[in-house]
Protein backbone atom coordinates (compact mmCIF):
# COMPACT_ATOMS: atom_id res chain seq x y z
CA UNK A 1 0.00 0.00 0.00
CA UNK A 2 1.44 3.19 -0.66
CA UNK A 3 1.27 6.11 1.11
CA UNK A 4 0.08 9.80 -0.46
CA UNK A 5 3.25 12.75 0.14
CA UNK A 6 0.39 14.59 2.13
CA UNK A 7 0.40 11.35 5.24
CA UNK A 8 3.99 11.48 5.16
CA UNK A 9 4.88 14.96 6.53
CA UNK A 10 1.92 14.13 8.97
CA UNK A 11 3.30 11.18 10.14
CA UNK A 12 5.58 11.42 13.11
CA UNK A 13 9.74 10.99 12.68
CA UNK A 14 11.12 7.56 13.79
CA UNK A 15 13.28 7.01 16.57
CA UNK A 16 16.77 6.43 15.27
CA UNK A 17 19.88 5.38 18.08
CA UNK A 18 23.18 4.71 17.12
CA UNK A 19 24.64 2.00 18.99
CA UNK A 20 28.41 1.80 17.61
CA UNK A 21 30.21 4.06 14.91
CA UNK A 22 31.11 2.17 11.54
CA UNK A 23 34.83 1.79 11.72
CA UNK A 24 36.70 2.13 7.85
CA UNK A 25 38.40 -0.89 6.62
CA UNK A 26 42.01 -1.94 7.47
CA UNK A 27 42.17 -4.53 4.46
CA UNK A 28 40.87 -4.03 1.36
CA UNK A 29 37.91 -5.71 0.84
CA UNK A 30 38.42 -6.17 -3.16
CA UNK A 31 38.90 -9.44 -4.61
CA UNK A 32 43.26 -9.39 -5.42
CA UNK A 33 44.66 -8.96 -9.30
CA UNK A 34 45.53 -12.51 -9.22
CA UNK A 35 41.75 -14.00 -8.77
CA UNK A 36 40.53 -11.39 -11.51
CA UNK A 37 43.63 -12.51 -13.61
CA UNK A 38 42.21 -16.33 -13.25
CA UNK A 39 39.09 -15.51 -13.90
CA UNK A 40 40.07 -13.49 -17.06
CA UNK A 41 41.65 -16.46 -18.27
CA UNK A 42 39.07 -19.08 -17.13
CA UNK A 43 36.75 -16.59 -19.39
CA UNK A 44 38.51 -16.77 -22.47
CA UNK A 45 39.31 -20.48 -22.22
CA UNK A 46 35.44 -21.00 -22.22
CA UNK A 47 34.52 -18.50 -24.53
CA UNK A 48 37.12 -20.28 -27.38
CA UNK A 49 35.74 -23.20 -26.62
CA UNK A 50 32.32 -22.26 -26.87
CA UNK A 51 33.16 -20.74 -30.46
CA UNK A 52 34.64 -23.37 -31.84
CA UNK A 53 32.04 -25.61 -31.13
CA UNK A 54 29.50 -23.33 -32.31
CA UNK A 55 31.85 -22.87 -35.53
CA UNK A 56 31.85 -26.82 -35.87
CA UNK A 57 27.91 -27.15 -35.70
CA UNK A 58 27.34 -24.33 -37.50
CA UNK A 59 29.64 -25.16 -40.52
CA UNK A 60 27.60 -27.08 -43.53
CA UNK A 61 30.17 -27.49 -46.47
CA UNK A 62 30.36 -31.17 -47.38
CA UNK A 63 34.14 -31.83 -47.39
CA UNK A 64 34.52 -35.43 -48.84
CA UNK A 65 32.82 -37.39 -51.46
CA UNK A 66 30.53 -39.19 -48.83
CA UNK A 67 29.20 -36.11 -47.37
CA UNK A 68 28.17 -35.03 -50.28
CA UNK A 69 26.66 -38.70 -51.93
CA UNK A 70 24.62 -38.53 -48.17
CA UNK A 71 23.37 -34.97 -48.55
CA UNK A 72 22.50 -35.21 -52.42
CA UNK A 73 21.42 -38.36 -52.93
CA UNK A 74 23.34 -38.40 -55.96
CA UNK A 75 26.38 -40.25 -56.86
CA UNK A 76 29.82 -38.62 -58.00
CA UNK A 77 31.35 -39.06 -61.02
CA UNK A 78 34.02 -36.63 -61.48
CA UNK A 79 36.20 -35.26 -58.90
CA UNK A 80 38.71 -31.97 -59.05
CA UNK A 81 41.95 -33.10 -57.35
CA UNK A 82 43.48 -30.10 -55.98
CA UNK A 83 47.63 -29.41 -57.29
CA UNK A 84 49.54 -31.14 -54.42
CA UNK A 85 46.95 -34.37 -54.75
CA UNK A 86 48.02 -35.24 -58.50
CA UNK A 87 48.94 -38.60 -58.38
CA UNK A 88 52.65 -39.50 -59.73
CA UNK A 89 52.93 -42.20 -62.45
Amino acid sequence: MRRSPARWASSKPERIKIIEAAADPVVPVTPGNMLFALAGILAGILAGAGLAGAAEVLDTRLRSRNQFENATKVPVIARLVARGEIPKR
